[in-house]
């Protein structure tokens, strides 16, 4: 069997990063550490000890308060990535996720076969390489949405378009991808990043790469990379797109959302993966806080030997 990496791109809003007043133009919540990752890796480590090394991509002052000290000698090692590791340093600072995933191939022995995780994504039941990938190595992409409209006015709708635009230049206009695939953890090929982002005979994507190389926060002029090689990759035929089966579960989570219901809704469909988003534009943040360390702390009431044990008490509250 190949071996497979997971990757995670993870920041936290702190004085360090974020001026007190600043206007993030996707909401604040987008910055909210609820704590999700140490329960994601938790997850892994349940259902899917096969994974060969996790690596947490971080900003260059930051680093999860909870992980052990030794993390990356654990038997599922997880290791810290900064940013100026892999990004050139004429765009750093930035806490622009759509940057960040720009450039994740050039992560130091990162294997060809990965899968990529938001913090908030999580395995809800027992997984295997076949789930993410076919039987060529090739990712299987779930497609269970539309690319989104522009008057939703988000910058991954903005994004979505541009994404759009690259792949008409590439493939001819009559390619079509109005689909996207289910807002989970996402199987890449290391060769597929690679090749897009050094692709010189495409201006137009080279223009995009710039443009969101550059901002620190996300734009209108920005791709959404991750997406674009999905669908680059089913292009090519070397991605598998499955559209009409649902093996997972999106719950965007506000001060509205009824906790209980959502963590017996988990228990009774055990689903393959599940991600419990934020969607709250930072209101009611507190309530949320305590609401996903009910539903968290009841899925995953056990500790991993990359947890530092004598910070918090391994809960969304510590």
């Amino acid at each position: 069997m190949y071996p497979i990496d997971i990757v995670y791109t993870w920041c936290e809003q702190s004085p360090k990063v974020f001026k007190p007043k600043q206007k993030l133009n996707n909401g604040n919540n987008r910055f909210n550490d609820n704590g999700e990752l140490r329960y994601s890796i938790r997850s892994i480590y349940r259902y899917a000890p096969w994974v060969r090394q996790i690596f947490i991509v971080v900003d260059d002052t930051q680093r999860p308060s909870w992980l052990h000290p030794r993390a990356a000698d654990a038997n599922i090692p997880v290791r810290l990535v900064k940013h100026s590791d892999i990004i050139p340093v004429k765009y750093l600072p930035t806490y622009n996720s759509q940057c960040i995933e720009l450039y994740l191939c050039n992560i130091p022995d990162l294997a060809e076969h990965f899968v990529y995780f938001n913090d908030d994504m999580f395995i809800g039941n027992t997984v295997q390489p076949s789930d993410f990938f076919n039987d060529q190595g090739f990712p299987k992409y779930y497609f269970n949405g539309y690319i989104p409209k522009i008057n939703v006015r988000t910058m991954h709708a903005h994004a979505w378009k541009n994404n759009q635009l690259v792949i008409h230049s590439i493939f001819g206009p009559k390619c079509g991808i109005s689909r996207t695939p289910e807002h989970q953890a996402l199987p890449m090929l290391k060769s597929t990043c690679a090749e897009l982002l050094q692709a010189p005979k495409w201006p137009i994507l080279n223009k995009f790469i710039e443009n969101t190389s550059v901002s620190r926060f996300r734009q209108t002029n920005n791709i959404y990379f991750i997406g674009l090689c999905v669908h680059y990759n089913i292009l090519r035929s070397k991605g598998h797109g499955i559209v009409g089966i649902k093996r997972s579960i999106y719950i965007g989570i506000n001060g509205r959302s009824k906790f209980f219901r959502i963590l017996n809704r988990l228990e009774r469909k055990q689903p393959v993966l599940f991600c419990l988003n934020d969607v709250s534009q930072g209101k009611q943040w507190h309530r949320i806080h305590e609401g996903l360390s009910i539903i968290l702390n009841r899925l995953f009431n056990f500790k991993t030997i990359v947890e530092d044990w004598s910070v918090g008490r391994g809960s969304v509250t510590s």
